[in-house]
């Protein structure tokens, strides 16, 4: 989560992802939805892939899939199109306290 939460607007470009559609920009042509997080996770993944940053690579490869997953989501879940979607959920995860949070849950 540390990654996505440091990745989660990196390259961003000043403008929403309705901007990007309505312009037809290349992001927008290229990522026809969450625009502008998929263009964050993309990003996030190059960085991670250069020498000097592959600080991922002692994980097994079942842990670094699941790893990308987590970043994948929590990224692409910031989204604000996608908020109202979440917000009922998290209310209920919040409202539950830790005894809401059952990490062996999929």
């Amino acid at each position: 989560l540390l990654i996505a939460c440091l990745c989660h607007d990196l390259d961003h470009r000043g403008t929403n992802n309705s901007y990007q559609l309505a312009t037809d920009s290349p992001l927008a042509r290229l990522y026809s939805t969450s625009t502008l997080e998929r263009h964050h996770l993309n990003q996030c993944l190059l960085i991670l892939n250069l020498p000097g940053n592959r600080v991922l690579d002692s994980l097994s490869p079942v842990e670094y899939g699941e790893t990308l997953n987590v970043i994948e989501e929590a990224i692409l879940a910031t989204d604000l199109a996608l908020h109202f979607k979440h917000l009922g959920s998290m209310k209920d995860l919040a409202g539950k306290g830790p005894a809401g949070l059952d990490w062996r849950e999929r």
